[in-house]
């Protein structure tokens, strides 16, 4: 409507115009200017007005948004809070009942432990008993000084008791002296031990005796029907290395045979080796020789070749010294290198100690062991007899 009277307005002021009347010309011109006002604000105030409401709209559908995203990220840290919550709980419901399974293992294995420290020492006790047996059955100190003046003896056991044993019994002016290695340690090779032992009581009377050779097989024998040994690859290869030597008190003659065990007999340079020495002879240094006397390459019980043991025959002179012992000592770990000490080594160590009477000899042998194994384990049972004439 009001852009029509503007036209209007328009129209006639163009009108007036042309007849020349410029007065109403002109006011019909100043009505068309204040309509065209009048249409301009009002169009402005709507404009302004469309665009204010628009805004509004907006920033209320922002606001919206803004709530709406407040509302989300509120839901989601009230999720996280009771993600949290829970994993807390969750984690501490763990913790407490890993506390309560360590609590129990530990008292478990407290009283576990306390039962097998009970049993160990039950075990202990019995095998402390055996041996004191074992000790008892030995020859007592005073029967070999009363029997052999001038020995020594280094018996070391790897545990509490030994397979390792030595035996000595004189018969007719005769002394009959043993050293033995069993199969094993500890327990299992004191039972052997034990089994020898007896067996060498009931072998040899306190009226006769044989060839050490016939010992050593009769010792087989009774070992292997003991042990019910047939040679079946199945079993246990169970036995024992000895050497046995067989000394006339008067003579000075000496027998020995050894299965897998030697014998070593030192002699003074100055005196006559003699012909029955001569082939044994191994080390010497310049005061002393030393001879070896090999034992058979065999054990005493069951053997993939099973021949008779061989008996030697040897004069022994005044001084002379003889040594018998077990592997335990040459095979022993120790040194820089952690090397065994060997045959070789041994046999200097008895060579280098030959001037000095025999308890001095036991107490050089036992300190050279020690210092040798330093910090290293013992392997094995040690024994090592030594006899000057």
């Amino acid at each position: 409507m009001d852009y029509e009277l503007s036209d209007a307005y328009k129209g006639l002021a163009y009108s007036y115009s042309d007849i020349l009347d410029y007065q109403n010309a002109f006011q019909y011109l100043m009505l068309q200017n204040n309509i065209d006002n009048t249409i301009y604000r009002i169009e402005t105030e709507n404009k302004t007005n469309s665009l204010m409401y628009s805004y509004q709209l907006e920033k209320r559908e922002s606001e919206i948004d803004i709530l709406e995203r407040e509302s989300v990220i509120e839901q989601l840290k009230s999720r996280r809070q009771r993600a949290i919550l829970i994993a807390t709980g969750s984690f501490g419901l763990l913790l407490l009942l890993l506390a309560i399974l360590f609590y129990h293992r530990i008292q478990f294995i407290r009283k576990t432990n306390k039962k097998i420290q009970s049993q160990k020492e039950m075990i202990t006790d019995s095998i402390t008993y055996a041996q004191r047996i074992q000790s008892a059955i030995l020859p007592s100190k005073s029967l070999m000084d009363e029997l052999v003046p001038e020995h020594f003896i280094f018996f070391k056991p790897k545990d509490i008791v030994s397979g390792d044993f030595y035996w000595i019994k004189e018969v007719q002016e005769h002394l009959i002296i043993v050293g033995a290695d069993c199969t094993g340690h500890g327990v299992p090779g004191a039972f052997m031990s034990m089994l020898g032992i007896t067996l060498l009581n009931g072998l040899i009377g306190d009226t006769c005796y044989n060839e050490p050779g016939t010992i050593l097989e009769q010792l087989r024998v009774k070992i292997k029907e003991m042990l019910v040994q047939e040679g079946k690859v199945e079993e246990q290869k169970d036995g024992m290395d000895m050497a046995v030597v067989i000394l006339d008190k008067n003579s000075r003659q000496l027998r020995f045979s050894g299965a897998n065990n030697p014998l070593y007999i030192i002699r003074n340079k100055e005196l006559q080796a003699g012909k029955q020495l001569e082939p044994f002879a191994s080390l010497g240094n310049d005061d002393y020789q030393l001879f070896e006397l090999k034992g058979d390459k065999q054990p005493i019980g069951v053997h993939w070749e099973e021949t008779d043991f061989t008996s030697h025959s040897i004069s022994l002179l005044e001084h002379d010294t003889f040594y018998i012992f077990s592997d335990g000592f040459v095979d022993q770990f120790g040194g820089e290198n952690r090397k065994k000490f060997k045959s070789l080594n041994f046999k200097k160590l008895l060579l280098s100690i030959q001037k000095e009477p025999m308890d001095k000899q036991k107490q050089f042998i036992e300190d050279t062991f020690e210092a040798w194994q330093g910090d290293y384990e013992q392997i094995d049972d040690v024994s090592v007899i030594g006899v000057r004439i």
